[in-house]
């Protein structure tokens, strides 16, 4: 069990309920007082407000799952809680220590397990509706997110990695991993083990909203 049927409790009776509310219900006054100095237009507020709720403590940057192996995120979905509207990043594309890795020691595999909120979309982040939760276990489809991580690899090692493509379709119709722009174009000179430059922009692997949408799972 990911979270407890108390906690599974709590979150199911506050369905439809807006996040302050949520807040004030925690009862978790140290998160309460962080949230009234903390920068409300900050695009990970929610996550770090769920993550503290869920976990009982304030949440760090360590590489590792945020929670027994899973990571909390928070995703945009339409007023049903049916369809996701927004990508999910997984993980930074490192140019400089890809080639040196494999899909097993990748960080990819360790963001593979993911608990995922649902929220409606507003700009006031405590405005936003808490529309229910699921998951995400991309070691249910391992084969082909491997496959679809070494085609993104194998750019790298080539020296071609200024080919990625920011589509969700780009390799079949069911395609899983995909890699988008990380919020900048700037782009940086790189060089390949062998050799080659080349030139490039930072990208993230990523989820798109209708693959976020058909492998979201219920909590059981």
């Amino acid at each position: 069990m990911i979270i407890t049927k108390k906690q599974i409790k709590f979150f199911n009776q506050r369905i439809g309920k807006s996040l302050d509310e949520i807040l004030k219900d925690s009862n978790l006054n140290d998160l309460q007082d962080w949230v009234k100095n903390a920068n409300k237009k900050s695009k990970g507020l929610a996550g770090d407000i769920f993550e503290w709720i869920i976990t009982e403590k304030r949440g760090d940057n360590k590489p590792e799952p945020d929670f027994k192996g899973w990571e909390i995120k928070t995703v945009t979905f339409n007023d049903t809680g049916e369809k996701a509207l927004e990508k999910m990043s997984l993980t930074s594309v490192s140019y400089s220590t890809i080639e040196d890795e494999t899909f097993e020691t990748s960080h990819v595999l360790d963001k593979s397990k993911m608990f995922i909120i649902k929220l409606s979309k507003n700009k006031n982040v405590l405005k936003r509706k808490f529309l229910g939760f699921g998951i995400i276990d991309l070691n249910l489809y391992i084969t082909q997110v491997k496959k679809e991580y070494n085609y993104y690899r194998n750019l790298v090692c080539e020296g071609n990695a200024n080919k990625f493509e920011s589509k969700a379709k780009l390799l079949s119709e069911d395609q899983i991993l995909h890699v988008r722009t990380a919020g900048t174009t700037k782009y940086k000179e790189y060089i390949t083990k062998k050799g080659i430059k080349y030139t490039t922009k930072p990208y993230n692997f990523t989820l798109d909203y209708n693959v976020i949408t058909r492998l979201l799972k219920p909590i059981i």
